[in-house]
């Protein structure tokens, strides 16, 4: 099974963030350097590096658990509250897709798209919702 991976320019530098499909490890890789470790998801997850979005192990093998990690200069990657507030569950195949802005008031938003167990899209997003993440609005 092949890599899967996004990647992101950082000062000027090229990121790429894989999920090794041997044992699910997540990987970041500057440039064309060694790849290092931080954190674990499914080997079949896809991954999504705004923050690094990916599949952590669900109830069964054909579903995973959206999750959460992210970079602060203070305390090195971090474990997001995506999975602990919505523990929502995908299918073990879905491909993941983000977006973020500040809207006019200066908050921060994301939006998350991923297939639920159900075959259908989902919109999953962050912002003016006061108890964190939140089922937004689910297509097809």
């Amino acid at each position: 099974m092949p890599y899967k991976f996004d990647s992101v320019n950082s000062g000027g530098n090229i990121k790429f963030f894989k999920v090794d499909p041997n044992n699910g490890n997540l990987m970041e890789q500057l440039n064309w350097n060694n790849a290092s470790g931080f954190g674990n998801g499914m080997p079949t997850s896809s991954i999504c590096a705004y923050h690094v979005f990916y599949l952590a192990p669900g109830s069964s093998f054909s579903q995973g658990i959206l999750s959460e990690r992210y970079w602060t200069s203070s305390g090195g990657w971090q474990t997001g509250d995506l999975a602990g507030t919505l523990n929502f569950a995908c299918q073990a195949t879905t491909s993941i897709s983000s977006t973020m802005w500040k809207d006019s008031n200066g908050t921060l938003q994301i939006r998350i798209y991923v297939t639920n167990t159900s075959g259908n899209i989902a919109q999953i997003g962050l912002g003016n919702n006061p108890s964190g993440w939140t089922v937004i609005n689910t297509v097809c």
